[in-house]
């Protein structure tokens, strides 16, 4: 039997302790406003690197990633693993570029970790971006990655501006250094966009005038208009795409996808008076043709802390989900203890995000801190086992993941 036990705070000790593995170690460490030695985490991250090239990747773009359900977003500490990328694995970093800027945020387009990269590597290299362009191959190789990404946007923004297909503009003109700025003279990124947005075949200008010519064009008919039209009109957000799909349910608009949900994603949604019925409907669908068929949480039973909290939801929709996958004598219920002693699983549910304590298992007892959707379906998926290494995969493992890849 498992016993779940599901509250808002529990004094686990937040200490973590070496696993044995330097990508799950590499993982739990660094975090947000923890305090390790910086020597020492790029010492981790070498023997994370040999042990897993490509977790440990992941693991960096983790730092970045701004999605408050997988990413760690920890922008000082992914700079700074960026600059050891660049430095130990130069090709992979550059070609990794375009899916970083694109991937890991949830504005499509965001460039500035681009060219605060490059601006940290001419800062901490001590050397001006001529000599490096001229010396460093791996530099310019990134630097070429980079002003190729922004000049594809920053085109492809100006047609659909001009087209006035303006709700699917990047924002490449507010990452773009502005011409002539300390930013733009420190990386010459400007002048590099500019003579790829103009191409100097198209100019009919004599070389001695084309690149300042060039760039007066990319500030004047690019940069400015961009800018300006992306300030007056801002971006709207959307609607919750969770009310969206139990809308368009409701009007027939799309089919029932009985895995299209998580629990306490419908649970919030059955005392609504618009889509009420329709997350009635989610949920049998959910609960008789997801894990009903794979015979999952059969002996399982849920003790949680429902009275207030930003996971009252979580654990109400988990333990009435249990109870009703449950077999006798444990279906229907919510709490209880059988004659022998359960399997524990101690869950604390005190913030979003990447775990603050390490899955920890010893015998009868395991765990889990923190909360994210990935973390619960992997919790889901696994009929209640879950380690560290299932903790570290829920939150790499999204889409947004799949494109990344070694290349040095």
């Amino acid at each position: 039997m498992l016993l779940l036990l599901l509250l808002p705070k529990h004094p686990l000790s937040a200490a973590v302790f070496p696993t044995g593995n330097p990508c799950l170690d590499l993982y739990f460490r660094v975090l947000p406003n923890t305090r390790a030695p910086y020597k020492y985490l790029d010492q981790l991250l070498q023997l994370a690197s040999s042990h897993d090239s490509l977790t440990t990747l992941k693991l960096i773009c983790n730092l970045r990633d701004d999605d408050y359900d997988l990413g760690k977003y920890y922008l000082q500490a992914f700079y700074r693993k960026a600059i050891w990328l660049h430095h130990n694995h130069p090709k992979t970093l550059a070609c990794n570029a375009d899916t970083i800027v694109s991937e890991f945020s949830k504005s499509v387009g965001t460039m500035d970790d681009l060219v605060e990269i490059l601006y940290r590597l001419s800062k901490k290299d001590n050397n001006n971006t001529i000599a490096m362009n001229n010396s460093n191959s791996d530099y310019r190789f990134l630097h070429d990655r980079v002003s190729d990404i922004f000049a594809d946007y920053l085109r492809e923004d100006i047609q659909n501006l001009e087209k006035q297909q303006e709700e699917i503009l990047s924002s490449a003109a507010f990452a773009c250094p502005p011409v002539g700025s300390s930013l733009d003279r420190a990386t010459l990124l400007c002048e590099s966009i500019a003579m790829k947005v103009f191409p100097i075949e198209s100019q009919g200008l004599q070389e001695a005038h084309y690149t300042d010519r060039v760039r007066d064009r990319l500030s004047k008919e690019v940069l400015v208009p961009l800018a300006e039209f992306l300030s007056s009109e801002g971006s709207q957000a959307g609607g919750c795409p969770i009310k969206k799909y139990l809308e368009d349910l409701k009007a027939s608009k799309i089919e029932l996808e009985a895995d299209a949900l998580l629990p306490h994603e419908i649970i919030g949604y059955v005392n609504d008076g618009d889509v009420g019925q329709a997350a009635e409907l989610q949920w049998k669908a959910m609960v008789e043709e997801v894990y009903l068929k794979q015979g999952k949480f059969s002996n399982c039973l849920v003790a949680c802390n429902v009275s207030s909290g930003l996971f009252k939801d979580v654990s109400a929709g988990l333990a009435v989900l249990v109870s009703q996958l449950g077999e006798e004598p444990w279906k229907g219920k919510e709490k209880g203890y059988g004659d022998a002693v359960p399997q524990i699983v101690f869950w604390q549910l005190d913030h979003y995000g990447t775990a603050s304590v390490p899955c920890r298992r010893r015998p009868g007892v395991a765990t889990l801190g923190g909360f994210s959707n990935n973390l619960f379906k992997s919790f889901l998926d696994n009929d209640g086992e879950v380690g560290p290494h299932h903790v570290m995969e829920a939150a790499i493992s999204g889409p947004q993941y799949q494109n990344l890849a070694v290349v040095d």
